[in-house]
This record gives C-alpha cells, sequence and structure tokens, in this order.
C-alpha cells in the first residue's frame, strides 16, 4: 500500500529523470558503465538524481558505496545536498571506482566504513541516520544484512517522514523482505532499475 504523497513524489521523479544531467558522471566511466548511467528506465542513476531533485534533502545516507556511482547521481541531483555513504572497505579499495579524493568535502561528500547491520556500530550511527531525508540502501543482498537493518534501523526511523529506496527487490534475496516491509511503499521498477527499485517512506506525515 503506498500513500499518495509517496505516488506523487514518484512521478514528480520521474518527470525529471529523462532531462537531468550526469555527464559528469559518466565521463568517469568506461563506455559500457557510461551506457548505464545515461540509460533510463532500465537503470536507477537518472532517478536517483530527480528524486533528489524533486524532495531536496537537506541529507542522504547511502548505504553501499561499492564504486561510488550511486553517490554521485545523487549530488548530480541537487547543490546543496550532503551525501553519507557507507561501507566496509574504502572507496579507494575498489578497482574502476568513479570516486576521486576530490569529491569528499565537508558538506557534500563522506564515507565512513561499518557494517549497519551491527547493532553495536549502528547504535553509534543513529543519530547521523534520523538526520536523514533520503535513505538509498544498496547493500549486499545477502539474505541476512538487508534484513536485519530493517529490523533494527529503520524501526528507529518512524519518528517522522523519510524516503528510503531499496535497490535489487526483484532480486531472490529481497522478494519476500520488500513484500512484507510494514511500511507505505510503492514497487518503482519500471521507473528504474530493471532488478528492482522500491521506494518507502518510514511515516506518512
Amino acid at each position: 500500500m503506498s500513500s499518495p504523497a509517496l505516488v506523487d513524489l514518484l512521478l514528480s521523479a520521474a518527470g525529471r529523470a529523462s532531462t537531468v544531467d550526469l555527464s559528469e558522471l559518466a565521463s568517469r566511466c568506461d563506455s559500457e558503465y557510461a551506457g548505464y548511467v545515461r540509460q533510463w528506465p532500465g537503470e536507477h542513476y537518472r532517478l536517483l538524481a530527480a528524486l533528489v531533485a524533486a524532495l531536496r534533502p537537506r541529507r542522504v545516507v547511502e548505504v553501499g558505496t561499492f564504486l561510488g556511482h550511486s553517490a554521485l547521481a545523487m549530488l548530480a541531483g541537487s547543490e546543496d545536498v550532503e551525501v553519507l555513504t557507507y561501507d566496509v572497505l574504502p572507496w579507494s579499495s575498489f578497482e574502476g571506482s568513479a570516486l576521486r579524493a576530490a569529491d569528499f568535502a565537508p558538506g557534500r561528500l563522506e564515507q565512513r566504513l561499518g557494517d549497519l547491520s551491527e547493532p553495536a556500530y549502528l547504535a553509534t550511527q543513529l543519530d547521523t541516520l534520523r538526520q536523514a531525508d533520503l535513505l538509498f540502501v544498496d547493500a549486499p543482498k545477502d539474505g541476512r544484512f538487508e534484513q536485519a537493518f530493517v529490523a533494527t534501523a529503520l524501526e528507529q526511523l518512524r519518528d517522522r517522514r523519510r524516503i528510503v529506496v531499496f535497490d535489487d527487490i526483484r532480486l531472490l534475496p529481497m522478494v519476500e523482505l520488500w513484500r512484507t516491509l510494514p511500511f507505505s511503499r510503492v514497487d518503482a521498477t519500471s521507473l528504474g532499475h530493471w532488478s528492482g527499485t522500491g521506494i518507502l517512506e518510514t511515516a506518512t506525515k
């Protein structure tokens, strides 16, 4: 079940996705990945940037930095947004990362290293998560992490409305989790990633 406000947000973002400028991000990629960045729908980079443009969040939290394409896409959505991205490995350890050291600047982009599915680490980060208006969850889809993150982190974020985007909700380890989430939500796969894009709100007000 999805609220009218959530549907309106998705439609507003979809209207912006075809024209959002990700040329800087594409220029950092090889020809194959640049095609993914430009493609919409079917890939989610344009939709992520458009969601930021439509929602105008002050802070975005990304769970799963990997090569940095999603973080850079969300930064492209607004000059005023701050993206905080989490991973268990530093961005510089991934061959082919689109990130550059110069991207990391106060008030724009920060990476923190830690596992948000671990209660002890999560407890140190809850205040930061509560500051986020938009969260993008693109973690390992291993049948453990996302389930633990939902049960612990998301349950702590019901105090106000936040938008949470889940990647790969059509992959087998994610299907049952997505279908049973106790939040207002909408399956945005047709307008996002071929492997599944889901958008939910932690509260309707």
